[in-house]
């Protein structure tokens, strides 16, 4: 994994958990499967 793809990771955790408010970790798991990022993996 190279770096600007974990920095992008991170900046779209921070971002979900920040426009959620209040999130749990498995509306946080549901989101990242469903992006191209996370190529199906939890």
């Amino acid at each position: 994994m190279k770096i600007p793809t974990l920095f992008k990771e991170y900046i779209w955790l921070v971002n979900t958990i920040r426009r959620a408010k209040r999130i749990s970790l498995a509306e946080i798991n549901e989101k990242w499967i469903n992006t191209d990022m996370s190529g199906g993996i939890p």
